[in-house]
């Protein structure tokens, strides 16, 4: 399974190791949630300012 195509690498590494401390999988399956909320938001700000270049 390739997460790196969803995830950049520096957001997996904190959460790999973040599961391997033994933390519950609430927190990390939460913390996975964020950064991936986190990427779509900033993807879409990019996105939306590419296109307001075209107009």
């Amino acid at each position: 399974m390739r997460q790196s195509a969803i995830f950049p690498e520096p957001v997996i590494s904190p959460v790999k190791f973040l599961v391997k401390k033994g933390s519950n999988p609430k927190a990390a399956s939460q913390i996975i949630l964020f950064a991936f909320l986190l990427e779509t938001i900033f993807l879409t700000a990019l996105l939306a300012k590419d296109n307001a270049d075209d107009y």
